[in-house]
């Protein structure tokens, strides 16, 4: 009997510790979320007072921490990115991304905020002596451009985080604000005049040099929607999926089918967005760029058959100005800018 309450002891004995420790442990990481929390109420006390340095310090401490909270940090990054701003320091920002990149690699979250900060640049800075210093820089150096490197270098994060997104079923609509995000990045002013280099599949693995110079998005006169080579309009059409696309157009047409699948709520956006797109390639409101020449060969046509004789278009046909010249063709159903607007149209509450 004295055996048995022996044994029975030292069972309570080492229940009471495994419960302690378990207790011990739990408030461990109870006092590591506290002080998450006070260093970050500290870190946005000291933004809100115009103290940014000492803000940056604290923000760093919490992205280069690999037990922030996940949910959290990528606000944490937002705001020390912020605070090199304000203190005219861009040129650490890429050594900062790299490093939390580096601590959150498998934070889809981390991730896209890292890449809208290269999307946000600046996008510009002097190479001294072969290295790259990004933003004002006092005492010389090859002033240069990087905006289609810094896409390119935004597209990287957001590829890698995009297999992490879909796979969070439990933040949806969250996963499709990083569609519409990725879907903004891949247009990257190509609209307009620019908008023939949506026929180009952006490569992922090479970063594109520096430019020389000063950056003018969309800065040439319209060149026209680009054509085939048998002189049609180019559409872009919807791949099956990511890897299956041949150009930008398709990606971006993907992205924002893949947002509208996440958030329902998001389609009218969606529609919208790419309607505007062909508005833009395929109105008629793209002759204005022909000045003279529109009235000539309008004078030059037939009456009601004319090139430019708008007032007989049918509901599904356009005259505008192609890479080739002007040209009246028929919309597809699929690509009828005016359609899309009438049914939004009838679908708005």
């Amino acid at each position: 009997m004295r055996t048995l309450s022996i044994f029975a002891a030292f069972g309570l004995f080492g229940v009471a510790l495994v419960t302690s420790g378990s207790l011990e442990g739990m408030g461990m990481s109870q006092s590591g979320q506290n002080s998450e929390a006070v260093i970050r109420a500290g870190a946005e006390k000291l933004l809100k007072d115009g103290n940014f340095a000492e803000a940056y310090k604290e923000f760093r401490r919490l992205v280069l921490n690999p037990q922030t909270t996940a949910e959290l940090v990528p606000k944490d990054l937002e705001r020390a990115a912020a605070c090199l701003r304000r203190l005219g320091r861009e040129d650490e920002l890429d050594k900062f991304l790299e490093e939390a990149v580096a601590v959150h690699g498998n934070n889809w979250r981390l991730l896209w905020a890292a890449a809208r900060q290269y999307w946000e640049g600046p996008h510009f800075g002097f190479i001294v002596a072969g290295e790259f210093y990004r933003g004002q820089r006092r005492g010389g150096g090859e002033y240069v451009n990087c905006f289609e490197r810094d896409r390119v270098l935004a597209l990287r994060l957001m590829h890698r985080a995009m297999p992490l997104a879909m796979a969070d079923e439990r933040s949806r609509p969250e996963v499709a604000r990083f569609f519409l995000d990725l879907a903004n990045f891949l247009m990257g002013y190509r609209h307009h005049a620019e908008s023939w280099r949506l026929q180009y599949l952006t490569d992922l693995e090479k970063l594109p040099d520096f430019e020389p110079g000063w950056f003018w998005p969309g800065g040439e006169s319209p060149a026209g929607a680009p054509v085939d080579e048998e002189g049609n309009p180019i559409f872009y059409t919807v791949p099956t999926n990511w890897e299956a696309a041949t150009n930008d157009g398709q990606r971006w047409r993907w992205c924002l089918q893949q947002a509208a699948e996440c958030d329902a709520k998001l389609l009218p956006q969606v529609r919208l967005e790419f309607a505007n797109f062909l508005q833009q390639q395929f109105d008629v409101h793209t002759l204005a760029s022909f000045g003279w020449r529109w009235r000539l060969e309008e004078d030059e046509g037939p009456a009601e058959t004319g090139t430019f004789a708008l007032h007989t278009l049918e509901e599904d046909e356009t005259i505008c100005r192609l890479a080739t010249g002007v040209k009246r063709f028929r919309l597809p159903e699929e690509f009828n800018f005016l359609l899309i607007y009438q049914q939004l149209a009838a679908e708005a509450p």
